[in-house]
């Protein structure tokens, strides 16, 4: 795939005192090699004696874009927020694109251009249609229709977006629900008062006291009750959290009135629960445990 089905923004680089998401794809004693991942993968430089993690994807801000794009990691909680839910609205964007330009047949930054680069709020207004460029060809409109209805949000929002870590992860099919876990275990605790917002859970803890394969994978979700439960995961700050219970419900082919009916008797209780689901179409020619991983339910 050509670089430029990578970019997320108009401009090809970015100012300096842009907060930016990148990967880490190298590390030395002095610092580290990262892509740019909002920026066609650009390559970048982290010039700190620190601790660093290979493929960790995380906000970084630019110091200097000449000859070599150099950040640095000195970024503020909030900006970290705002920086990662910036990335993963403009990925729900690209993907929808590249959706369009691959039903059109043709490149997805000539759809790009053609559509005026739209923003995520534009492609979930409910009124889509009226609010894309005069210009837009009717191919294009009704090929973004049409992908767009393909996708199910099942969201059960939380009007606190800090509860969530600022960090997103490069997840594997072999870890992804080690992530899922405990971003929502975390999510309760913090909101109820029970783990500071500027502390993380370890998904890797999770991963390695958990029952598996060799390759990592679990059969079922319920495999993690026992180490979320019973024996903690531990937070970035070295303090260990459990969940009072645990409950997975798996009724994938339950209509979504039904999940939406689960939740509200649980929120009636006063039962913290984390649920935010982007579901796409591509998920369901999948194994069908996958669909577990949004059925998933924690009291802290």
């Amino acid at each position: 795939m050509a670089a430029a089905s990578f970019r997320r923004f108009q401009s090809l680089m970015p100012e300096i005192g842009d907060i930016v998401m990148v990967r880490v794809v190298n590390q030395d004693d002095v610092g580290a090699d990262v892509r740019l991942l909002e920026y066609s993968d650009i390559p970048g430089r982290i010039q700190e004696v620190a601790e660093f993690v290979l493929h960790r994807e995380e906000p970084a801000v630019v110091i200097a874009v000449s000859p070599l794009v150099v950040l640095s990691r000195d970024v503020g909680f909030d900006d970290r927020f705002l920086c990662s839910q910036r990335y993963l609205e403009r990925s729900f964007v690209i993907w929808v694109l590249r959706s369009v330009a691959r039903d059109l047949g043709r490149d997805l930054l000539s759809i790009q251009v053609e559509t005026q680069w739209p923003s995520y709020e534009l492609l979930t207004h409910r009124r889509v249609l009226k609010k894309l460029p005069v210009g837009v060809s009717p191919q294009v409109r009704d090929s973004l229709i049409q992908n767009l209805a393909k996708i199910r949000l099942d969201t059960y929002r939380i009007n606190d977006p800090t509860l969530l870590t600022p960090c997103p992860a490069m997840q594997t099919r072999e870890d992804c629900w080690a992530h899922a876990l405990t971003s929502q275990l975390e999510a309760n605790l913090k909101r109820s008062g029970k783990m500071p917002r500027d502390d993380y859970l370890k998904a890797e803890d999770l991963f390695l006291k958990t029952p598996s394969n060799d390759v990592g994978v679990i059969e079922t979700t319920t495999d993690a009750s026992h180490a979320l439960t019973v024996v903690g995961i531990e937070s970035k700050k070295g303090v260990v959290y459990k969940a009072l219970s645990m409950s997975v419900e798996n009724g994938v082919d339950e209509p979504p009135e039904i999940w939406d009916g689960l939740l509200e008797d649980f929120a009636k209780g006063e039962v913290p629960v984390t649920v935010t689901v982007l579901w796409f179409p591509s998920y369901d020619a999948r194994n069908g445990d996958v669909s577990n991983f949004r059925r998933l339910i924690f009291v802290d």
